[in-house]
């Protein structure tokens, strides 16, 4: 009996334990307790930018709070939801009661694709809900931003046309005679696709050329003719198109994600003496506005310029030091590119082509360092075979083995062949 009794007393005590978190357990109204304390940005900026976004939190509650992350959106109201836009978070430290943050600043980038308008930048402690807190209410702090969209490609299109259409083989043959799309959508020119499916709900196009395929929703027309209309929703795109018996068509579309167009390359012919004076501002194709990736000074690459004429492209790097000795500076693709380096005697230039084979060395002259920049020129006919139609990109590094590696990409550069 006595044994029994025991064993009701060590039972009692583990359920009631089980009730309470632990032995230690904290009251809820004796917790830790955020609030974002600041937060600063800019009152307006344009789509597609970065901004820095500056705030601190505070533990206004009664114990000591772990690490948290503040988390950062844009709303188009003062609540966040599902259809708002997550820029990016912050992390941090442990706070003591009644303790505030230090300052923690991160750049973000606004949507490429955000209507222009009036939007609340919302921050959001502890944003992943991983601290118990006496209340999850007061973690949040707005302030207004307007966003102004620049890029034309958005918002509505319109394309028309004829078309003709073998129905024994799928050939479908468009003749777009118009169209307002900068990209992102049909240009004027013919094209053909084959059309390997037509239901009730859904037609597919492929295109031969480009082994791709466009899905279409049926919204009007009978099974098996392709006249009526069709929509096609694709990475924020609404595209609708209507078929007509007389061998017209539209295509119109609400277009909500589009890179913007890419600056063209200004025609200049550069000094290659390190005065950097015969530039053109709208030589620049990037800017870093994320502060440095790598640690060490001279291995970042912070502003890219080019230029071009009918013989030469010319290539400048505004870097966040000294050029480092131990790094290559590149531009172009992966296994066909322009290297830069620099040592005791001054700059140097070669044609890199990935093979481990030796590469054809540029003279001196066509290369200048002074300061935190250089400047460089090659031949337009070397590049030409591997850099066209291709994606370029511009990357620091010490090769395989890099301590630090930072890489832009830009897209769409299009040269003057």
């Amino acid at each position: 009996m006595k044994t029994k009794a025991i064993l009701i007393v060590i039972l009692t005590v583990i359920l009631s334990l089980a009730g309470s978190d632990s032995l230690y357990a904290i009251k809820k109204k004796d917790r830790c307790d955020f609030i974002v304390r600041t937060l600063s940005a800019p009152s307006s900026t344009e789509a597609g930018s970065k901004i820095k976004i500056t705030s601190r939190i505070k533990n206004k509650g009664k114990s000591k709070a772990k690490k948290s992350y503040t988390k950062f959106y844009l709303s188009k109201n003062k609540t966040i939801g599902k259809s708002d836009y997550y820029l990016g978070k912050v992390k941090f430290s442990a706070l003591k009661k009644n303790k505030t943050s230090k300052k923690k600043s991160k750049y973000v980038r606004i949507p490429s694709w955000v209507p222009s308008g009036k939007y609340y930048l919302i921050a959001k402690a502890d944003g992943y809900k991983k601290v118990k807190e006496r209340s999850e209410k007061n973690n949040y702090k707005k302030r207004i931003i307007k966003i102004r969209q620049t890029n034309p490609n958005l918002g509505e299109h319109a394309a028309g046309g004829t078309y003709t259409y073998n129905s024994g083989d799928g050939t479908l043959n468009l003749n777009i005679t118009s169209s307002d799309f900068e990209k992102c959508g049909p240009e004027v020119g013919g094209d053909e696709f084959i059309v390997s499916s037509v239901t009730s709900t859904t037609m597919i196009w492929d295109d031969p050329e480009d082994d791709d395929s466009m899905s279409w929703s049926r919204e009007s027309g009978s099974e098996g003719d392709i006249t009526g209309t069709w929509t096609m929703s694709e990475s924020s795109n609404l595209y609708t198109l209507t078929i007509s018996t007389d061998g017209s068509l539209v295509i119109l579309g609400d277009i909500g994600n589009c890179a913007p167009p890419t600056p063209p390359i200004p025609t200049a012919t550069i000094n290659i003496d390190g005065n950097f004076n015969d530039w053109q501002e709208n030589g620049r194709m990037y800017q870093d506005e994320d502060g440095p990736d790598c640690d060490s000074s001279g291995q970042d690459i912070q502003k890219v310029y080019l230029a071009q004429d009918s013989h030469f492209i010319y290539l400048r790097f505004v870097l966040s030091g000294t050029p480092d000795e131990t790094f290559g500076y590149k531009f172009g693709v992966n296994d066909r590119h322009i290297y830069v380096g620099h040592d005791s005697s001054g700059g140097y230039i070669f044609y890199a082509n990935g093979s481990g084979l030796p590469q054809p060395v540029l003279p001196n002259n066509f290369v200048h360092v002074s300061g935190n920049q250089f400047e460089a020129k090659f031949y337009k006919a070397d590049v030409k075979a591997f850099w066209e139609n291709k994606d370029l990109g511009a990357w620091s590094d010490q090769g395989k083995e890099t301590v630090c590696r930072d890489y832009v990409l830009l897209e769409d550069i299009v040269f003057d062949w």
